[in-house]
């Protein structure tokens, strides 16, 4: 998938991405903290889809945006995850899940 450039957040190493966001995610789980979680959860979600595993990968960055449009209250891991979905859309030409998860931002204001 390469580093995603301009496009969006960029992955140097998909495998050091991904173990970071596990170990944000046990510890956002551990400590109830709904912010980190959504982060982690869109972190491992870009990795595993630049590491070639797509479907994992958007089933997370699903997660993430689930939390970022409910419980998660922090604008900037929003926009953040968001950013995510929005680019792995784009890298895996899923316009029809962009446009879903827009149209679905949109109406919650």
């Amino acid at each position: 998938m390469g580093g995603g450039g301009s496009h969006g957040m960029r992955v140097d190493d998909p495998a050091v991405l991904l173990a970071r966001a596990e170990l944000a995610l046990d510890r956002a789980r551990r400590f109830g903290d709904v912010n980190l979680e959504t982060k982690a959860l869109a972190d491992a979600g870009l990795a595993h889809l630049h590491a070639g595993r797509v479907a994992e990968g958007m089933a997370l960055l699903d997660e993430a945006m689930a939390l970022a449009c409910g419980t998660a209250d922090d604008r900037d891991v929003a926009c953040k995850s968001a950013c995510s979905l929005f680019t792995a859309c784009y890298f895996t030409a899923d316009f029809e899940r962009a446009g879903r998860r827009r149209r679905s931002s949109a109406s919650r204001g």
